[in-house]
C-alpha cells in the first residue's frame, strides 16, 4: 500500500507505526514524528472529525472534504499557531484503518467473468473462452464434454481458452464448465445444423480400396496420431493462426466426398490451391511432433501448438523440417505435392 501526505500537509511521509494499534473505536489513525510542541489533533477527534466505526456508511471522500475543513474553520488562534509551527516541521501520514474495511487489494478486483465466443457454431468449428477478474493464483479450468481445456494468459486477472467441436456433434445446446477457484460457471454454446457441401472425385482404387496390409498400416497411423491429439504442453502460438499458403481454397473444411461412385468420406481439411514444391509456411509458432510419409496424407507434418491445439500440412512433396524442432510462425516447413491420397498438388 502506498501512502501519501493529504494536504495540506505537504509531502512528508513517515513509517506506519505507533498510534492507537488495535483500537476498534476510531475510524482513522494519525501517525507522526514528534515533536515537543503539543499537537493540535486532539479538538480534531474532539470534534467528531475522525469517522467512528458507526460511521461507515460514510463516503471516504465525505470524510477527507471534512477533515480538511477543519483546519480552515472553528480553530482558535492559539490552535491555528500550532497547526502553522505543525505544517513547517512534521511529516504526517493519513493511515485509514476502518474497522472491517481494511482488505487486500484484490479484494476490490472485479467479479470473476466468463463468456464465449462464438455462441452458435457449425460441427467442426473452434469457440473461445475469456475469463476475467481471476485471481492470481486461483485454479481456473474449463471442459466442454469428456475434454478438459487449457487456458492462457491475456492480461491482469484475464485468460483465454480455444476449443473446437467435432465433426460429428450433433446440432442442439451444449454446457461448457468453467471453474474459477470455489466458483462455477455454465456458458452455453449451440451447435448449428451443418451445410457441408458434396464433392465427387475418381481415385485410383488402390487409393478408395485399401487391401489389407494397407488397411493393418492405416489403423496403426490412426493410433499414433490420436496418441499425438492426447498431449495437452505448454501454450507456444501467439496472436492469429495465418494460412500456410495465400492461394484460394479448392475444398472446404466438411466436404462430403463421394470418391469413384462408391464410397464416401467427409474431407477433415481445408485445401488450398498450389504449385508442386511452393513453401508451405507455419500457421503459428510450434513443435515439430510428427513428419513422415501416411496412407492418406502422404507426406504429412504435424505442428504441436500448445494447449490441445495442432495444425497438419499434408501431401506435401518434401519437409524442410524434422520432428522435435521448433519453428516460428510464418517458417517455411515444407513443399507444395499431391503425395497420398491425391488428386492433384495442394
Amino acid at each position: 500500500m502506498k501512502i501519501q501526505g493529504i494536504p495540506p500537509f505537504g509531502k512528508g511521509s513517515l513509517p506506519a507505526s505507533g498510534g492507537a494499534e488495535g483500537d476498534q473505536g476510531l475510524g482513522g489513525i494519525f501517525i507522526m514524528k514528534k515533536l515537543s510542541i503539543k499537537s493540535p489533533l486532539s479538538p480534531l477527534c474532539q470534534r467528531g472529525v475522525f469517522l467512528g466505526h458507526h460511521n461507515l456508511p460514510f463516503k471516504l471522500i465525505n470524510f477527507f472534504a471534512m477533515f480538511r475543513s477543519s483546519f480552515r474553520t472553528g480553530w482558535n488562534d492559539k490552535e491555528k499557531s500550532r497547526y502553522l509551527q505543525m505544517k513547517q516541521s512534521i511529516a504526517v501520514l493519513f493511515l485509514l484503518v476502518i474497522p472491517g474495511l481494511i482488505v487486500p487489494a484484490s479484494s476490490f478486483a472485479k467479479p470473476i467473468h466468463a463468456e464465449i465466443s462464438p455462441k452458435k457454431i457449425s460441427p467442426g468449428d473452434a469457440f473461445i473462452i475469456r475469463v476475467t477478474g481471476v485471481k492470481n493464483g486461483q485454479p481456473l479450468c474449463a471442459s466442454f464434454g469428456k475434454a478438459e481445456i487449457s487456458f492462457s494468459n491475456c492480461g491482469e486477472g484475464c485468460y483465454l481458452a480455444i476449443w473446437a467441436v467435432d465433426i460429428q456433434t450433433k446440432p442442439k445446446a451444449y454446457n461448457v464448465n468453467v471453474t474459477a477457484g470455489k466458483k462455477k460457471i455454465k456458458l452455453k454454446l449451440f451447435v448449428k445444423q451443418p451445410k457441408f457441401p458434396e464433392l465427387h472425385l475418381s481415385l485410383p482404387d488402390e487409393k478408395v480400396f485399401p487391401s489389407p496390409d494397407d488397411l493393418d498400416r492405416v489403423e496403426k497411423e490412426n493410433k499414433k496420431l490420436k496418441d499425438i491429439w492426447q498431449n495437452v504442453s505448454e501454450k507456444l502460438w501467439e496472436g492469429k493462426f495465418i494460412a500456410p499458403l495465400e492461394n484460394e481454397i479448392s475444398t472446404v473444411f466438411g466436404t462430403k466426398r463421394i470418391m469413384n461412385e462408391k464410397w464416401t468420406s467427409v474431407h477433415r481439411g481445408m485445401d488450398i490451391r498450389g504449385k508442386e514444391g511452393e513453401q508451405v509456411r507455419a500457421s503459428n509458432s510450434g513443435q515439430v511432433v510428427l513428419s513422415e510419409e501416411l496412407f492418406y496424407g502422404g507426406n504429412t507434418l504435424v505442428l504441436d501448438h500448445g494447449q490441445g491445439i495442432f495444425s497438419i500440412y499434408m501431401h506435401l512433396s518434401g519437409f524442410n523440417v524434422k520432428s522435435g524442432d521448433i519453428v516460428s510462425k510464418g517458417d517455411a516447413i515444407g513443399l507444395v505435392g499431391s503425395s497420398g491420397r491425391s488428386t492433384g498438388p495442394h
